[in-house]
C-alpha cells in the first residue's frame, strides 16, 4: 500500500512552522512524502487601491510565499 502524501501549509508563523515541523515527523515516520504549500493574505493596502495593478498584486503574493517557505525550510524559531 502506497502512503498517501502529507500536507502542511505554511504562512511563515511560528504556529504554521511547528506544523510543518510535525507533518515531516510524521512523513519520515510512515514512509510518505510531503508537501509543503504556502497561504498568503491579500496585502491590508490592495483594499484601499480602487483598481490594484494585478502585476503588483501577483508580485507581492510571490514575495510572501517565497519568505513562508523559506522560513518553513529553516524551521521555527530560526531567525528569517
Amino acid at each position: 500500500m502506497t502512503a498517501r502524501t502529507l500536507v502542511a501549509a505554511t504562512d511563515g508563523s511560528e504556529e504554521s512552522l511547528r506544523a510543518v515541523e510535525w507533518a515531516a515527523r510524521e512523513a519520515v515516520l510512515h514512509g510518505a512524502p510531503l508537501r509543503i504549500v504556502s497561504v498568503a493574505a491579500v496585502p491590508r493596502m490592495i483594499g484601499l487601491q480602487v483598481r490594484p495593478d494585478r502585476d503588483f498584486v501577483a508580485d507581492l503574493l510571490r514575495e510572501e510565499r517565497d519568505q513562508a517557505l523559506s522560513a518553513a525550510l529553516q524551521g521555527p524559531g530560526s531567525p528569517s
